[in-house]
């Protein structure tokens, strides 16, 4: 199984960025400079992925709505709690990882996914 870990960054303009998207893009243009670009679901979707890991800023925007639109796409998301950082006030975060653990996927601690990513090899 593999699965893909999104470093979700905001940029001007408001429009969140994949860094896994934006390295995928640029390799393959190198590749197909006339094709049109893939969209980031036909990429993953083509590899068999199913489950993504997501880190960045902000986690109350860009890495929230990212993640929500993976799983209205039917990928089980994993947001990585200490690998991300809000905008605006504490308690923002709070209501981001309330609604990732209530309706849309899970959260972890980068310690406790290392972990389990160990346990699995080991297996």
């Amino acid at each position: 199984m593999e699965i893909a870990i999104i470093e979700v960054a905001s940029v001007p303009g408001g429009i969140a960025r994949s860094v896994l998207w934006a390295a995928t893009a640029a390799r393959l243009s190198e590749l197909m400079p006339d094709a049109p670009p893939p969209s980031p679901d036909q990429v993953l979707r083509a590899r068999r992925i199913q489950n993504i890991v997501f880190t960045g800023v902000a986690a109350n925007a860009c890495v929230e709505s990212t993640l929500r639109e993976a799983y209205h796409r039917e990928y089980f998301c994993l947001l990585l709690e200490d690998a991300t950082h809000h905008a605006g006030p504490p308690y923002l975060l709070d209501a981001t990882l309330w609604n990732v653990r209530t309706f849309f996927g899970w959260t972890a601690t980068v310690a406790q996914f290392a972990q389990a990513t160990q346990l699995r090899e080991a297996a």
